[in-house]
């Protein structure tokens, strides 16, 4: 009978360490898994019935961000200082938030009525690039809003949902300014 238990509880015991080495394992996979990241690039285009002059003009103004950006609209915490630059290359503004953390957003390339790209730093959180591409249709503007980051792996979907949502919304709020106060409107 001394034999059987134990040989039981040396089967109880290898069974134990089996678990705690498959859950340690499990464990470095996540960790691994969790550190690494994956490119992610999104792009979200609209059609705007303005000239690409005047959509240029109005998104090279930095500040005019806080009309159309959804992010400001939706964090009613969020603090927002500007550089001494309003427009074009090295025209930036930086934000805090209780809800949404710190940033910052600079301006590093502008062609005139073709692209602009954003350099944003999110701290922490990582950067990414975001840029606007502007192409002339027939008297209207095909804008394109891209996004470039490294994320974890973990956040890929997230990221590309919450900000696909936001870009689509600031798009939309693009054309309803841009529109409504084209000439003749």
């Amino acid at each position: 009978m001394k034999t059987v238990l134990k040989k039981q509880k040396l089967l109880q015991a290898a069974s134990l360490q089996h678990g705690l080495v498959w859950i340690l394992a499990q464990a470095v996979l996540l960790l691994w898994t969790a550190s690494c990241s994956q490119a992610v690039h999104l792009e979200k285009t609209i059609l705007i019935n303005a000239p690409v002059s005047r959509v240029y003009d109005y998104i090279n103004q930095i500040r005019n961000g806080k009309e159309w950006d959804p992010w400001s609209a939706a964090d009613p915490t969020m603090q927002t200082n500007y550089g001494p630059i309003d427009s074009g290359v090295g025209a930036s503004y930086s934000w805090t938030s209780e809800n949404s953390g710190s940033g910052k957003a600079v301006i590093t390339s502008a062609i005139v009525n073709e692209r602009i790209e954003t350099a944003l730093d999110f701290g922490k959180m990582g950067s990414a690039t975001a840029s606007m591409q502007l192409k002339a249709e027939a008297g209207q503007t095909r804008l394109t809003w891209g996004f470039d980051s490294e994320v974890p792996i973990f956040f890929v979907s997230k990221v590309k949902t919450d900000v696909g949502q936001n870009y689509e919304q600031g798009l939309a709020n693009l054309k309803k300014i841009l529109e409504s106060s084209a000439p003749g409107h």
